[in-house]
């Protein structure tokens, strides 16, 4: 009786852990998924979503519409997966963010316009402005994909596409409207994997969060009146984020005058969940909600998907947008623990 009841236990044992090696590899293979290859290929298009095999980028349009949210994939010492959403006020003919999800070369940005009539045309043109200018001052060195592991290299370089994207949107504000002053523009928040590091970029209101072992914290400050008082210890935390002067901003890509993009750099470890969202997200949801979402045991898509949708829910009069930065194992790390438990499963 005893060694039919071990015999059984074995087996079962054994069919668990042939389980968790199925799990292992089928999660790997499901964050392998190629994203659409019928999408336009002109970023310059009105609504257009563009993606290659392991990067996208793409900008919102139509009343209430939204790009899809596009996986992406990059192994290296640590493997990161992304992917963004949008939707627009359903009140609105445009929506006035872009966002850019690019695996491939590391880059990930949240464009956030600003102004009633210029906004999808300010954070359109920051996005395609800051991608260019990655990708051909990576070109001009001799780097391929995703560029250089130096982390001071990489932060230099995205600090000037952020500068040459101003000077493009005050420009074209100019063109446009014949006005320096007029109200057009865009905040940014955007990203650069330099290897293990991660550094960014931002101005204005939009954000990046990192959620770190169930903890979440907001690693940029907004650049608004609201945020001012909060530093000043004039308001607090929950009355700056319900503050109308949130939405008063004193910086922001195109603006009037000399403004100088906040950066940082952050090392990264598996586990890390980078959010970068428009400055509406953070607003609608609140850190509580913010943190509970991002802790959800589910794929970065569907993440954000959540995400851009209990913000527009929560607010229908702004723009939502999010991209989302997951860090995990190097995929031959990945399949090596798979390959030792399986065969842990057939000894």
């Amino acid at each position: 009786m005893a060694a039919a009841i071990l015999a059984v236990t074995v087996l079962v044992l054994a069919a668990l852990n042939v389980a968790a090696a199925a799990y292992i590899l089928g999660l790997s293979a499901r964050r392998r998924v190629a994203v659409a290859a019928s999408l336009p290929h002109n970023p310059a298009d009105a609504g257009a979503a563009v993606s290659s095999d392991l990067s996208t980028y793409g900008t919102g349009s139509g009343k209430g519409s939204r790009p899809p949210a596009l996986p992406g994939r990059w192994d290296g010492p640590l493997r990161l997966v992304a992917s963004a959403a949008s939707r627009g006020n359903p009140n609105s003919e445009h929506n006035g963010d872009a966002w850019i999800c690019d695996n491939e070369a590391g880059l990930y940005a949240v464009l956030d316009g600003i102004g009633e009539s210029g906004a999808e045309s300010a954070s359109r043109k920051a996005a395609v402005s800051i991608d260019r200018w990655i990708a051909q001052t990576r070109s001009k060195e001799g780097l391929e994909g995703g560029g250089s592991d130096d982390a001071e290299v990489e932060g230099h370089r995205l600090g000037l596409a952020l500068d040459h994207a101003h000077a493009e949107i005050a420009a074209l504000r100019r063109e446009l409207t014949g006005k320096s002053t007029a109200d057009f523009g865009c905040s940014v928040a955007a990203a650069l994997r330099a290897g293990t590091t991660l550094v960014a970029g931002w101005l204005g209101d939009a954000r990046i969060y990192r959620l770190r072992d169930g903890l979440l914290r907001l690693l940029t400050r907004d650049h608004s009146e609201a945020a001012m008082q909060e530093r000043a210890g004039v308001i607090d935390e929950e009355e700056a984020r319900r503050s109308p002067l949130s939405a008063s901003l004193i910086g922001y890509l195109g603006a009037e005058g000399l403004n100088e993009p906040d950066t940082l750099t952050r090392e990264m470890q598996p586990g890390d969940r980078f959010l970068l969202c428009s400055g509406g997200v953070g607003r609608a949801l609140g850190n509580k909600r913010l943190r509970d979402l991002l802790d959800r045991n589910e794929l970065p898509e569907e993440i954000t998907e959540r995400v851009v949708t209990e913000a527009a829910n929560a607010d229908p009069d702004d723009d939502m947008t999010a991209v989302l930065i997951e860090v995990t194992e190097s995929l031959e790390e990945l399949e090596a623990l798979a390959a030792e438990v399986e065969f842990d499963a057939g000894y």
